[in-house]
């Protein structure tokens, strides 16, 4: 889906959304909010939870990142999420989980 429609139609009808990302998804972002990227995977990797704030578009919203420790593919190690969902970080990987 592209960028433009996934923001218009948060706009338009005030979605609330938990997103999974692939590791290159956002990196710019990162990048250019000083945000250390690599880093912050290596820590995941690690098997921390891990919270960063971004500002996106105007918009705040928060990328979080877990480990699975229940990956069946390498590219499936990592969980990368993006949201706009302002609770516990715990809370919104559970809520992930439940697609």
């Amino acid at each position: 889906m592209g960028r433009q429609w996934f923001v218009d139609l948060v706009e338009t009808f005030g979605l609330n959304f938990v997103i999974s990302l692939s590791e290159t998804d956002y990196k710019k972002e990162f990048s250019e909010q000083k945000a250390h990227y690599q880093q912050t995977l290596r820590r995941i990797r690690k098997g921390k939870t891990v919270e960063v704030a971004l500002l996106i578009e105007g918009r705040s919203l928060r990328f979080l990142g877990t480990k699975n420790d229940n990956a069946e593919k390498p590219d499936d190690e990592l969980v990368l999420l993006l949201t706009n969902l302002e609770i516990d970080k715990k809370r919104v990987i559970g809520i992930y989980g439940l697609r």
